[in-house]
């Protein structure tokens, strides 16, 4: 894969960590020549250290390369795919496995020394959704199952109408497809296309990568699973206007899950406390519409800067595209569908030029008291609430807070190494987002969240 010099835009969906044998699948097809760029993070949460088999899987399932690592306990292993393969004789997918519970992962991208895009592995599903899909997409499904499965894929226009015949294919046990979205559709007006959706007969996982469009830059989409109805989705990070040198816009993308139509009520929380904002919208059946932040709630030309709730009585998913004209930099955000008290936000990123920024958003009725942590590879403490003051805070009833990692945690800022994890313990759930820039903002990289359950994980104390 190149080195990044343009802007970079990915969108990672949440799943919680595996808490029974863990296995983590990575949706992306990955030539032979772009082995040295792509590589996998392995975060285990546990006390014990966890032996992990990588398999590189070809497209008809057949076991190309197989390698193993050892995560440390309360730690994190990054490896690049050529550490693993060195000797692979064609590209694939791959899977990483382990018998310890628990793990979470993620697929990096970038030079082989610093990193431009992460990925999250997916947990597969019957049922799914490709929130963005454009005219240069390319669309990947995975059949991570033993046995044959048919996978059909629809595509749908911003109005919610079928705009294309299903496509209809048959993946072997640990089968891979791959192809541009239009060698496979032919609707009439691919400005109107929005998203898709695919069902299987066993359990898969999918992606799709496009350029253009919203993104500047090439964009990797998780599928998402329906969630459960009614839904209520977030967006953490909303912001419009100038301030010096950047212009800001988000635009938001909402998909109405439901086959009829269903008003949506959508809320906008400013960040400084002020009395929230709300419109209801009604959204046809299958509908997929994409409208700045702008338009929705009749800004003016005045800087906003808050977060968003959208309450779906018959479901929705969706992303924000937060855009920084000025400095040519675009991130896209997925649309948060639940919140949790206990979570770790999966890299560390704040060797020079780099820097991680963190924003929190608590949607609830009491205030929450915060304890943040950062976390070394080896699973040693960098820093955190225990031993730094402003790593323990608190957020009001449906406020927020945003910073630079460095701010909460000084320490940070001393690390020679990018890599290692957040943990966030909160009185109350909240909603997490942490992006990874440089310091030009025209790199941007979201950090993968992995949800916790209640003492899924305890920070080391410090020494």
């Amino acid at each position: 894969m190149r080195i990044v010099t343009a802007a970079v835009v990915i969108i990672v969906l949440l799943q919680p960590c595996l808490y029974a044998q863990s296995s983590l699948s990575f949706a992306r097809l990955i030539a032979t020549s772009e082995m040295p760029n792509v590589g996998f993070a392995i975060i285990n949460p546990s006390k014990g250290a966890a032996e992990t088999t990588f398999t590189l899987y070809g497209t008809v399932g057949n076991v190309i390369a197989a390698a193993k690592a050892t995560v440390p306990p309360g730690g994190q292993l990054t490896r690049w795919a050529t550490q693993l393969f060195p000797q692979a004789s064609a590209g694939g997918w791959v899977q990483a496995t382990s018998d310890v519970a628990g793990l979470c992962g993620f697929l990096m991208m970038g030079d082989g020394l610093s990193v431009t895009e992460n990925v999250e592995a997916e947990t597969a599903n019957s049922g799914l959704i490709l929130p963005y899909i454009t005219i240069s997409s390319e669309i990947t499904v995975v059949n991570t199952g033993s046995r044959n499965t048919t996978i059909r894929i629809k595509l749908y226009n911003v109005n919610g109408r079928q705009v294309a015949d299903p496509v209809v294919r048959v993946l072997p046990p640990k089968g891979i497809f791959k192809a541009p979205a239009t060698t496979l559709f032919t609707p009439l007006d691919w400005s109107s296309v929005t998203h898709a959706k695919i069902s299987s007969g066993a359990p898969a996982v999918a992606a799709a990568q496009a350029r253009g469009g919203l993104a500047p830059s090439l964009l990797f989409v998780n599928a998402v699973s329906a969630p459960a109805v009614p839904s209520t989705l977030v967006f953490p990070h909303v912001l419009q206007g100038q301030v010096g040198y950047s212009r800001y816009n988000t635009t938001l993308g909402i998909t109405n899950l439901s086959s009829s139509s269903q008003t949506m009520n959508l809320t906008f929380y400013p960040a400084d406390g002020s009395p929230p904002q709300t419109v209801q919208r009604a959204y046809s059946g299958n509908a997929g519409v994409r409208a700045s932040a702008q338009n929705i709630f009749g800004f003016g030309d005045e800087f906003r800067f808050g977060w968003v709730k959208v309450s779906a009585p018959r479901g929705a998913v969706g992303f924000a595209s937060n855009e920084d004209v000025g400095q040519g930099a675009s991130a896209f955000t997925p649309g948060m569908l639940r919140t949790e008290s206990t979570f770790i936000l999966g890299y560390i990123a704040v060797v020079p030029p780099s820097w991680t920024g963190l924003t929190l958003v608590n949607p609830g009725t009491t205030t929450a008291t915060v304890d943040l942590f950062a976390i070394a590879p080896d699973g040693s403490l960098i820093g955190g609430a225990d031993d730094t003051s402003q790593a323990h805070f608190s957020i009001p009833p449906e406020g927020k807070t945003t910073g630079l990692l460095n701010e909460f945690i000084p320490r940070t800022q001393s690390r020679r190494a990018n890599g290692g994890f957040m943990f966030v313990r909160s009185s109350v759930p909240l909603y997490p987002l942490a992006l990874s820039f440089n310091g030009d903002r025209n790199v941007l990289s979201i950090v993968p969240e992995f949800d916790l359950p209640p003492g899924g994980y305890d920070p080391p104390r410090p020494q």
